[in-house]
């Protein structure tokens, strides 16, 4: 009946997390959740769901569950209790079991409120969560549900979450009480609530101060965000390309953007020479993108743009390549042509640019086009070139030449651009290669160049050239090469992981080399990998190799991880964060999605932001950070998909400006407060570095550490102090120094 589009599945799940704090794979933390796992046809319903406590103690999990007959509407209360040696669950003041045991704690907060992305499939019910009390011997804490949990019917069809989350650091040794109440309420049929939108993209059934009710409201906010702009201005002390000139220093201006280290920093350059910490917006101005799909549910819309006309561009046919014919449309294109006229697409653009400069952005980032005056990361893709399972076969000669004309048609016409910062191919898990696609090409025929390459290393590398030790491990009867190349080998995970990487060290070479052939002036910046969303750690060290910068996305409340931070000392090259951001749930009252790195609303992303601009610009490798994204995705899904379910793809308020073109003003005050004074802030933290050569002399002096070699001088960070390899904060040094090192 209800729910979101989620894809093909073997089986549904739906989980909500009355309590969690938990790490699955290492076995530590707990959680306290109403579990309903089922087959994939059809809605879950409560028939199937379990309560569930699970704890874990470092070495394994174990649970209390049971499935009550539940009954609709009414109050439950749940306590569970995490003992030293065992755990107990409560529903409503009854013990239903007692599970003896130890506990291991995790890392990260506790949340409340929660379901994982990958459990968050269709129900015909939703949990009203009014309680989330935690209770320990030196913490407490008593989550506020109270607009979450009133919210009416509808604001739940958009999202069945509440989200919740705060620091809990309790030692194992202490008892912990989790209490939640909560009730469970079944979906009315949502044709009875239609249409869901409004003329102007908003919720119909939510309600808040600014929202927009008339066209003169536009009107009368256009007018006003021209004056505060206009009071604002444009930042006075940096060049063209957006370097700052009052630093005290600067590089030799090539033309081109570029990076330098510096005192143990690394610094992007501006083409005039001048340094900065860049910040971008990524995907602006978004005026026909992105689309929500409307086939099959135009019920659920009040009103929308015109199919012919001024806002024809608005719309599309099968925009992520669906191939269902499904019609797409950008709903903001209305508000503009409110706002703007007939001359809505080219007024939005002048107007993202004046915004993004004002609010003191260094310029674009990834998923903007070229604007006079912006400056720009560009992302350059491989739409042309034939693929041998998901990558090219960069050892067939012929595709290679096809790979490289395909490349030069987007680079050349620009190559002489200095507002590009740099380049790059593709995005995220689209230039990770795996082991499935590397079994895949092994599986191919004979002619297929690739697999011969693979074979070819297999055999010299891995088997020494001993081809009947090759056989016998693929399982295949081979007296020479060619019936290597003619077999359907069955390789083990060891030797496919090695090929995967034999294969990805030649494609990322293929690609930083023969794009640097083509324009050796810009930088190019490889290629936005997430941590995580990967085979291994391997593919962030693969990436580095063969880049200038390490282009990475990372969304996420911290700026980074231990991982994260580990992997950036351990390749030692400039970083930059082509994508994070805190769009704002606000409580659950607008239609917006949760997602993984919320904020509860605009003031919050805004201070969020701050942090995790001043992480990255005290972090020596980062060059640079950029917000995703310009504008407020559709509360009704930018898709793919087609039916008539309410929400299809993301639904997030990432944006500065929302579906209605009007500045977050929350938000985008203290961004612009944070990007006025980045910069001089990350020259600041360098300049409280003193250089490791004078802190040498003071750590020998007090803590009798004597250096006497090259490498010991240059390994000094091996302590894990956070500093960087050439230069030591003096808190680094004098507790080194306390500790005799």
């Amino acid at each position: 009946m209800i729910w979101f589009l989620c894809g093909t599945a073997t089986a549904a799940s739906y989980r909500h997390l009355l309590f969690a704090k938990y790490d699955w794979s290492a076995n530590k933390g707990f959680y306290l959740t109403l579990e309903n796992d089922g087959p994939a046809a059809g809605a879950l319903d409560p028939s199937t769901l379990y309560l569930i406590l699970g704890v874990a103690d470092g070495s394994h999990w174990r649970y209390i569950k049971t499935k009550p007959a539940w009954t609709m509407e009414r109050a439950y209360n749940v306590k569970a209790v995490i003992k030293p040696g065992y755990a107990e669950l409560y529903l409503d003041n009854t013990l239903i079991q007692r599970s003896y045991g130890g506990y291991t704690s995790s890392p990260g907060p506790l949340v409340a409120g929660w379901s994982d992305l990958w459990s968050f499939d269709p129900s015909t019910y939703y949990v009203r969560q009014s309680l989330a009390e935690a209770v320990a011997p030196d913490a407490s804490v008593l989550f506020d549900l109270s607009v979450e949990s009133t919210r009416n019917e509808q604001l739940f069809m958009f999202n069945r979450q509440s989200r919740k989350r705060v620091s809990w650091l309790v030692p194992d040794a202490q008892t912990q009480t989790l209490s939640a109440t909560f009730s469970l309420h079944q979906f009315s049929n949502p044709r009875l609530s239609d249409p869901f939108v409004d003329t102007y993209g908003q919720c119909r059934y939510a309600s808040w101060p600014a929202k927009v009710a008339v066209d003169a409201d536009l009107i009368t906010d256009k007018t006003a965000e021209e004056t505060q702009l206009a009071e604002w201005g444009l930042r006075a002390n940096v060049d063209n390309y957006g370097g700052y000139t009052d630093l005290g220093w600067k590089e030799t201006g090539t033309l081109y953007f570029r990076v330098v280290k510096r005192d143990g920093y690394w610094w992007m350059i501006s083409p005039s020479g001048n340094p900065m910490f860049y910040t971008g917006v990524c995907d602006a101005p978004a005026a026909t993108w992105e689309k929500t799909p409307v086939s099959d549910r135009f019920s659920i819309f009040e009103s929308l743009p015109s199919q012919t006309g001024t806002t024809a561009s608005a719309w599309g046919t099968d925009v992520w390549g669906d191939g269902t014919g499904t019609r797409y449309v950008a709903p903001q294109a209305a508000n503009l042509v409110r706002k703007y006229g007939t001359a809505w697409e080219s007024q939005a653009t002048n107007s993202a640019t004046l915004r993004v400069k004002t609010l003191g952005f260094s310029g674009m980032a990834k998923w903007c086009g070229f604007y006079p005056g912006m400056p720009t990361l560009q992302v350059l893709g491989r739409s042309g070139v034939p693929v041998v399972s998901r990558h090219p076969d960069v050892f067939d000669l012929t595709v290679r030449n096809t790979f490289r004309q395909v490349l030069y048609n987007q680079i050349n016409p620009h190559k002489t651009d200095p507002m590009i910062v740099g380049w790059s191919l593709g995005s995220e898990i689209d230039e990770i290669f795996t082991g499935t696609e590397i079994r895949e090409v092994l599986a191919k025929n004979s002619s297929v160049a690739a697999k011969k390459a693979l074979s070819d290393y297999a055999l010299s590398a891995l088997y020494d050239g001993n081809l009947s030790a090759l056989a016998t491990a693929w399982r295949i009867a081979a007296s020479n090469i060619q019936d290597v190349y003619n077999s359907s080998p069955n390789p083990s995970d060891a030797d496919v992981e090695a090929l995967r990487q034999y294969y990805a060290d030649a494609y990322y070479r293929y690609v930083y080399e023969t794009i640097k052939s083509i324009d050796p002036n810009h930088l190019y910046i490889a290629a936005y990998i997430v941590p995580g969303w990967w085979e291994n750690e391997n593919d962030w060290r693969l990436i580095g190799k063969w880049c200038d910068v390490i282009g990475y996305d990372f969304y996420n409340h911290d700026f980074e991880d231990n991982r994260l931070a580990r992997l950036i000392r351990e390749t030692d090259k400039p970083v930059l964060c082509g994508e994070f951001s805190f769009p704002a749930l606000y409580r659950g009252t607008r239609g917006f999605g949760a997602y993984q790195s919320w904020a509860n609303d605009d003031a919050e992303s805004g201070d969020l932001y701050t942090a995790y601009c001043e992480a990255g610009a005290a972090n020596p490798y980062c060059v640079g950070v950029c917000w995703f994204q310009y504008r407020d995705q559709p509360i009704t899904g930018r898709g793919p998909g087609r039916g008539t379910e309410l929400v299809y793809g993301e639904n997030y308020a990432f944006g500065i400006v929302d579906i209605t073109d009007r500045i977050k003003w929350d938000l985008a005050t203290r961004m612009r407060q944070t990007n006025l004074g980045i910069t001089a802030y990350r020259q600041a933290r360098s300049d409280s570095r003193i250089p490791l050569s004078r802190a040498v002399g003071a750590l020998r002096y007090a803590g009798g550490l004597w250096i006497t070699t090259d490498s010991a001088f240059r390994n000094l960070d091996v302590y894990n102090t956070g500093s960087s390899v050439n230069r030591i904060d003096m808190v680094d040094a004098i507790a080194l120094a306390k500790r005799g090192l």
